[in-house]
């Protein structure tokens, strides 16, 4: 800790800030600016990642938390970047490539508002949870 006088100084303090804000997800995606724009506006309603070891833990670690996960997209990797908070469930197969997809299967991370109705439309599309 940096401390003067007994005080944390503005740079920790605003770190300590941001650490807070992240623990309210359960999973934090960094996400490139023009998907994030699109993702941000509605256009946007599926993520695609590859379906591998590193992706399917970190999803499975996010939904024994709880599911549908809430995630937080982020543009970039910086803790000051903007973010964008939604709910996300998940499935197998294979996405539209004009939104980023290969023509592999990959993991849908499947977009929705983080607001009630979001919620009740995510349960109502994958009632049995996770089937990865």
């Amino acid at each position: 800790m940096k401390r003067v006088n007994g005080i944390l100084s503005e740079k920790e303090l605003h770190k300590r800030k941001m650490i807070a804000e992240i623990r309210k997800y359960d999973i934090l995606i960094p996400i490139k600016q023009p998907w994030f724009d699109m993702i941000k506006s509605g256009i946007k309603r599926e993520e695609y990642r590859k379906d591998g070891h590193y992706w399917r833990i970190r999803i499975k670690n996010a939904a024994q938390v709880r599911y549908p996960i809430v995630a937080c997209f982020r543009n970039g990797y910086s803790l000051s970047s903007p973010t964008y908070t939604c709910v996300i469930t998940v499935s197998r197969g294979i996405g539209k490539k004009e939104w980023g997809a290969t023509d592999e299967k990959c993991l849908i991370l499947h977009l929705y508002d983080f607001s009630i109705s979001g919620w009740e439309q995510a349960r109502l599309d994958s009632p049995f949870g996770l089937t990865i």
